[in-house]
C-alpha cells in the first residue's frame, strides 16, 4: 500500500513534472493534508486541493521568476511540523493568481529588503524579508497562519503526557476559554504538563482535572471505552482583544514609505477555533484589527513593552501606522461550502491612520471589487 507521502510525491509528479517534488517518501509520516489525500472521507478536499495545485503549475510553467517559490511551498506541504504556513502561502497566491489586476506577472516573491526601508531597523536587524511585492500597487504583503495556538500547546501537553504513562483506553478531552492569551499556555507548559501528569497518576483514577494554573483549564478523563466531551465558552471581542498583539511580532515586516498589508490564513485543520454562527467571525476580525490599529492611539505605550525584541522607544502607536490593511482568507477547500472563487472568502480591514494609506489606490479599488470591506476609511 501507498503512503501518504508516496501519494503526494506521485501527485506532484504528475501535476508539475518529474523532480519539482523533493520529499523523502522512506519516512512513514503524514500530515492533515496529505492525509486526506488519500483519505475516502475527504473527497471533496481532495478535488479542491488538486484543482488548486493545477492552476498552481500553470502559472509555475510559464513564470520562471516564481519557481522557485512555488516549488519550496508544494514541498512544505508534506512537512509534519511545518506545513500550515506553505499550506496559506499557496492559498494566498491561488486567490491572487485568479484575478488579472494581481497576476503573475506584477508579482515577485521572497523579497528581501535593507532593514532601513522596514521597523526591522528598530529590532537591530540588518534587513528584512516579505513573501511579495506586487509591482503595479507598489505594495507589500506578508502571509500569516491564524492559527490555534492554545489548542496546539494543550494537545501537545496531552499527548506527551499519555506517551510518558502508555496508558492504553484513556481519553481527554479539554476545556478552557478559548480567548484566553496563548502565552498564558506557553509560558506554562512544563507546569501544566507536570499538573496533568499528576492528576493522571491519582490513584483513584479521577475522571476529571481542575487546573491550579489556569483558572477556565480542566480535563474530563474517560478510562476505557466510551464518550466524552469538553466544553468551552467564547467571547469573539475578548479572544481579539488578548490576540491583538500577535500583530506587533510581525513588525519587523513593515515597510516605512510603501503600504505594507498582513494576510492571515484560516484553515480548520490548524486555525483558531471560532464557533461557526453568523457574524462571529467578522466581529473576531474586525476587533482584532481595531484592538491593534486604534488600541494605542494617544497612549504613551512603547513599542518595546508589547514586543520585546523592538530595541528602540519607538511607540506602539507609531507602529501601528506602519501597518496599511489586514486580509483576512478563509479557505474552504475541505468542504467546498461557500461560493467564493477557488473557496477562499476574504475580508479586509484597513487602517484609516496608516502613514501608507490605501483608501485612494489602485489596490483599494481591487479590494473593493473582491473583498468584503469590514472598515471604510473615514
Amino acid at each position: 500500500m501507498n503512503t501518504a507521502r508516496e501519494n503526494y510525491k506521485r501527485t506532484i509528479d504528475k501535476i508539475f513534472g518529474i523532480g519539482v517534488c523533493t520529499i523523502d517518501i522512506n519516512v512513514d509520516n503524514k500530515n492533515n493534508v496529505i492525509g486526506a489525500l488519500v483519505s475516502d472521507q475527504f473527497s471533496t478536499f481532495t478535488t479542491n486541493f488538486l484543482d488548486r495545485l493545477k492552476r498552481l503549475s500553470t502559472i509555475y510553467s510559464e513564470n520562471e521568476h516564481l519557481r522557485n517559490s512555488i516549488q519550496q511551498a508544494v514541498n512544505q506541504v508534506a512537512d509534519i511540523n511545518n506545513w500550515d504556513g506553505a499550506f496559506s502561502e499557496l492559498t494566498v497566491l491561488d486567490y491572487f493568481f485568479s484575478f488579472p489586476d494581481t497576476g503573475a506577472e506584477y508579482l515577485k516573491l521572497d523579497v528581501t529588503v535593507p532593514a532601513a526601508e522596514t521597523l526591522a531597523s528598530e529590532m537591530g536587524f540588518s534587513n528584512a524579508n516579505l513573501d511579495g511585492h506586487f509591482s503595479n500597487f507598489d505594495l507589500y504583503f506578508d502571509t500569516k497562519v491564524l492559527s490555534d495556538k492554545s489548542g496546539q500547546i494543550i494537545k501537545g501537553i496531552i499527548q506527551q503526557a499519555k506517551r510518558s504513562l502508555n496508558i492504553v483506553g484513556l481519553t481527554i478531552h479539554p476545556s478552557f476559554n478559548a480567548d484566553l492569551p496563548f502565552e498564558e499556555f506557553q509560558s506554562n507548559r512544563n507546569d501544566l504538563y507536570k499538573e496533568l501528569l499528576d492528576g493522571i497518576r491519582h490513584k483513584s483514577k479521577r475522571p476529571y482535572i481542575k487546573s491550579n494554573i489556569i483558572d477556565s483549564l480542566s480535563y474530563r478523563l474517560l478510562w476505557g471505552a466510551g464518550v466524552s466531551t469538553g466544553e468551552s465558552e467564547y467571547s469573539p471581542i475578548e479572544h481579539a482583544m488578548n490576540h491583538h498583539a500577535l500583530l506587533f511580532q510581525y513588525v519587523k515586516k513593515f515597510h516605512r514609505k510603501k503600504p505594507t498589508v498582513i494576510i492571515f490564513v484560516s484553515f480548520p485543520w490548524f486555525s483558531e477555533k471560532i464557533p461557526p454562527f453568523d457574524g462571529v467571525k467578522e466581529t473576531f476580525y474586525e476587533n482584532l484589527s481595531k484592538n491593534f490599529f486604534d488600541g494605542y492611539r494617544g497612549k504613551d505605550v512603547l513599542g518595546k513593552y508589547v514586543n520585546g525584541k523592538i530595541k528602540s522607544n519607538i511607540l506602539a502607536s507609531d507602529v501601528a501606522e506602519y501597518l496599511s490593511a489586514i486580509i483576512f482568507m478563509d479557505d474552504h477547500s475541505i468542504l467546498g461550502d461557500c461560493n467564493e472563487k477557488n473557496y477562499i472568502k476574504t475580508r479586509c480591514y484597513l487602517n484609516k491612520e496608516a502613514k501608507n494609506d490605501l483608501s485612494e489606490s489602485e489596490f483599494m479599488r481591487f479590494l473593493k471589487s473582491n473583498t468584503e470591506i469590514l472598515s471604510e476609511v473615514v
